[in-house]
């Protein structure tokens, strides 16, 4: 991902301002929505940096905010998720998930 970074900024695509994003089925193959959503750079460089950086073994799992503990229903880990087991914290840590500000 670091290196689509790199050519995309030693490119010469034009500016990038608006992104639109489609949510497509994973069965059926269908558009489930759409979002236009305005590009901040910075914003979506910080945001692909972190959720890598969990894939990439450099980061610890976290959970979602308490107040969107809903989505664990659906979720294929939930009977595993430590986070989940610790009513909202990381069993490991028995720290709660500091919420970022907006």
């Amino acid at each position: 991902m670091e290196l689509v970074f790199l050519s995309l900024t030693l490119s010469d695509l034009p500016v990038i301002d608006i992104l639109k994003i489609e949510y497509i089925h994973q069965e059926t193959a269908t558009a489930s929505g759409t979002e236009i959503e305005a590009f901040e750079e910075k914003e979506t460089r910080d945001k692909v940096q972190h959720y890598m950086a969990y894939w990439m073994g450099h980061r610890e799992l976290q959970g979602v905010d308490v107040e969107e503990a809903w989505k664990c229903r659906t979720c294929n880990y939930a009977d595993i998720c430590e986070w989940r087991k610790g009513s909202g914290v990381l069993s490991s840590t028995l720290e709660p998930q500091a919420k970022k500000a907006k």
